[in-house]
C-alpha cells in the first residue's frame, strides 16, 4: 500500500469520527431546545383548569395562595414548567381547603 493511500484513509476517517461526534452535539443541542420548550409552553387559566379538572376560579384561588405561580401578560397564564413543580410538590395532599392543607390519609 502506498503512503498516499494510507494517509487518504487515515484523514477521511478522521473526517468521519468528527462528524459523527458533530452529529451527535447537534442532536444533543435540538433535544434541549425542545426541553426548553415543552417546558416553556404556556397555558392559559382556562387550559390549567381544564387540565385539573377544577374550574378557574380554583385556579386563580391557587395563584392568589401563591401555590401555583401565575404569570400576568395580558390576561393571567401559567407556564407548563411551574405547572408540572405544583403538581410535584402538592401531590399527595388534600387541597380542597387552601388555607388548610393537609396530607391525604390513606383509606387502608
Amino acid at each position: 500500500m502506498d503512503l498516499t493511500k494510507v494517509i487518504s484513509e487515515a484523514v477521511e476517517n478522521a473526517i468521519v469520527q468528527e462528524l459523527g461526534r458533530f452529529n451527535d452535539n447537534m442532536l444533543n443541542i435540538a433535544k434541549a431546545f425542545e426541553k426548553a420548550n415543552y417546558e416553556l409552553e404556556v397555558y392559559t387559566v382556562k387550559e390549567v383548569a381544564s387540565i385539573l379538572k377544577v374550574n378557574t376560579n380554583k385556579i386563580y384561588e391557587l395563584i392568589d395562595k401563591g401555590l401555583l405561580k401565575g404569570l400576568k401578560l395580558g390576561n393571567m397564564k401559567v407556564i407548563r414548567a411551574d405547572l408540572i413543580d405544583f403538581l410535584k410538590k402538592y401531590s399527595g395532599m388534600d387541597l380542597s381547603d387552601l388555607d388548610n392543607i393537609k396530607e391525604l390519609k390513606s383509606n387502608i
